[in-house]
């Protein structure tokens, strides 16, 4: 069970630059459970073929992602954006959902 605390503004004085608080404290029962939840939300992130590879099909881009060929993270919302990836990297987080470009990124496929 989790407490927080909330101040609550009662009021302002005349030259309104002052409030006056009141505590008050609020338990959330299922807090741990939905911050658990919120860590394992799926997040979704394209990735792009590296050293300069490029795929007419999707057919030939999933057959090198299960081969295990080295792909570029292409998602600026992710940590590691820009970095190396294959799968056995995206098998470590489970919450990963990976979508792959190709045919010269106009095309987008996922795995």
């Amino acid at each position: 069970m989790a407490t927080l605390l909330i101040l609550v503004s009662l009021g302002m004085v005349k030259n309104k630059r002052s409030h006056f608080y009141q505590k008050t404290y609020l338990t959330i029962p299922n807090y741990s459970v939905y911050l658990s939840n919120l860590r394992r939300s799926t997040m979704y992130i394209e990735v792009t073929p590296a050293y300069g590879r490029d795929y007419t099909t999707a057919k030939a881009a999933k057959a090198d992602w299960k081969a295990g060929k080295d792909f570029i993270i292409q998602c600026i919302m992710h940590p590691d954006d820009g970095r190396y990836i294959n799968i056995d990297d995206a098998k470590t987080d489970p919450s990963l959902k990976i979508m792959l470009r190709y045919n010269q990124l106009t095309k987008v496929t996922n795995t």
